[in-house]
């Protein structure tokens, strides 16, 4: 192939290049990040050191929190710039899975994986997709080179970030039982082992060895009120949406193409697992959120690769050709539908997933000849590269948050910075550097944790967290003048539009 087609490292390192330089502009752009999440994972990371039990602890997942707790001390800004490294990374790795699977342009999955929306939004945030994510591009490539240990032990990592993955890990399990490899079983094993063990000892519980099938078998998680469910086809509705209208339609194209390997397993396996999870099994904590999609990123890219590549390969098999034909009219659907609701909500012209339909009907074609299949190639970057910069923007802190780190100024100079504080809000923590962790210093605001501490103590009640969840703190609960006396009051405006209020209170008796 002539022209900017051809396999080459130098393009591939020029693509990863390019990809860091745009992730680290976001983190850098950014004052604040993904979400109140992002927040709560750093505090467990930076905090970790001195409370070493937390870098098993469930919530923070030990697969985010050892690679993140030495980069957290340096603060978030620091951890973005970690994040985007990584991610930078893994679009490497992406590259090299294509190249395992005879991609002749492989360079493209690199591309195609860095400019997905949910993707390069992790890239400059603190959440666990991301590195699982690297865990699971590893192992793919390890197995797709037969280095079974590598694969083993990264494959044996990939749950300890999300632990919803954990039923997938039968595909690498297959593949270690088909070669004989019997004892590299029990090294994929280790880490959930070595985890669920620790809590079941922790704990003295010996269900903590299942998790996390115990949420399910023995009705753990109560976390119903908060998350709810969903409609089973809540996931499939959001592919586009987390990954990209040009890589979503080109995967789509790759994967009907691509001989039926690993990847399309886990890539069935895996929206399976959310839209089941989310519509019948709450206490599985999938919350609907688009970001969990974006572990699939690599695989997509690869996808997405591999499709330009198909186009100049013919379609002998008539129902062949009208299966995809019908399957990327069903694509073109969902583009143009995602467009609109976009435009209707926001405002918003999608101009990428506009662009993009056309280049689905470019995909029905039989056969593309090489020069207009490298125009195709190049469209694709740079409607691709439209939709990352119209879809994707730095995080701006919001009002609420910025009400909090104002609180949190305005506690750290007043006269009672060294008393208990009892709150909810991560962005408290954070903003005051209180250690969390620390139950003579910090303490979930709870009504017997209310109840129980002692006079003079300081509670922050926020109108997010406060009330619901683990919290179930009132605000009434704080509004007897007798006991509690209001110190500071703060208003302000969540992201969704909603009143946002803050309140800081002394217990007086």
């Amino acid at each position: 192939m002539v022209g900017f087609l051809r396999r080459s490292n130098r393009w591939l390192w020029l693509s990863c290049g390019l990809l860091l330089v745009i992730f680290i502009s976001y983190g850098l752009r950014s004052s604040s990040t993904y979400s109140d999440d992002s927040i709560q994972h750093l505090l467990i990371a930076r905090w970790s050191f001195k409370h070493p039990e937390l870098l098993l602890d469930v919530w923070g997942r030990p697969g985010f929190t050892i690679p993140y707790a030495l980069i957290s001390q340096f603060g978030l800004a620091a951890v973005h710039l970690q994040s985007a490294i990584l991610a930078a990374i893994i679009c490497g790795l992406a590259a090299y899975l294509a190249a395992e699977l005879a991609v002749e342009w492989y360079w493209l999955a690199a591309i195609f994986t860095g400019i997905q929306p949910e993707f390069a939004r992790l890239s400059f945030a603190a959440l666990t997709e991301l590195p699982c994510a690297a865990y699971l591009t590893t192992a793919l490539l390890a197995q797709r080179r037969q280095h079974w240990k590598i694969m083993a032990l990264f494959a044996g990592l990939i749950p300890l970030a999300r632990y919803e993955t954990l039923p997938l890990l039968i595909f690498f399990a297959i593949s270690l039982i088909k070669e004989r490899r019997y004892w590299q079983l029990g090294l994929m094993a280790l880490p959930m082992l070595i985890w669920n063990g620790f809590w079941a000892v922790r704990l003295s519980d010996w269900t903590n060895l299942l998790f996390p099938l115990d949420r399910v078998l023995f009705e753990k998680g109560g976390s119903v009120s908060f998350y709810g469910t969903g409609p089973w086809w809540h996931y499939i509705t959001r592919l586009p949406v987390a990954f990209g209208s040009v890589p979503f339609a080109l995967a789509v194209y790759g994967f009907l193409r691509m001989r039926w390997n690993s990847l399309h397993w886990w890539t069935v396996g895996y929206i399976a697992i959310l839209a089941i999870s989310y519509w019948k099994l709450p206490a599985t904590q999938i919350a609907g959120y688009d970001r969990h999609l974006a572990i699939l990123a690599p695989i997509i890219g690869t996808f997405s690769a591999y499709g330009l590549q198909a186009l100049g390969q013919p379609i002998n098999q008539l129902w062949q050709r009208w299966g995809i034909r019908g399957a990327l009219i069903l694509v073109m659907i969902g583009l143009l539908g995602m467009a609109w609701i976009r435009w209707i909500t926001r405002g918003i012209i999608l101009y990428d997933a506009l662009l993009s339909v056309g280049l689905v009907a470019l995909l029905m074609l039989p056969m593309l000849k090489a020069s207009w299949q490298q125009r195709l190639v190049a469209a694709s970057m740079l409607i691709g590269l439209l939709g990352l910069f119209i879809r994707v923007q730095p995080f701006i802190i919001q009002n609420s948050d910025q009400q909090v780190l104002n609180a949190t100024q305005w506690f750290m100079q007043s006269e009672y910075r060294e008393k208990l504080v009892l709150a909810a809000i991560p962005w408290f923590a954070y903003g005051t550097g209180i250690d969390p962790y620390d139950p003579s210093r910090y303490q979930p605001i709870t009504p017997a944790a209310v109840e129980q501490a002692p006079v003079g103590s300081i509670i922050v009640w926020d109108s997010r967290f406060s009330w619901t969840l683990q919290w179930q703190t009132p605000r009434s609960l704080l509004e007897n003048p007798t006991r509690f006396r209001l110190l500071k009051q703060y208003h302000g405006v969540n992201s969704n539009g909603n009143p946002f209020e803050l309140a800081i209170y002394q217990k007086i008796n």
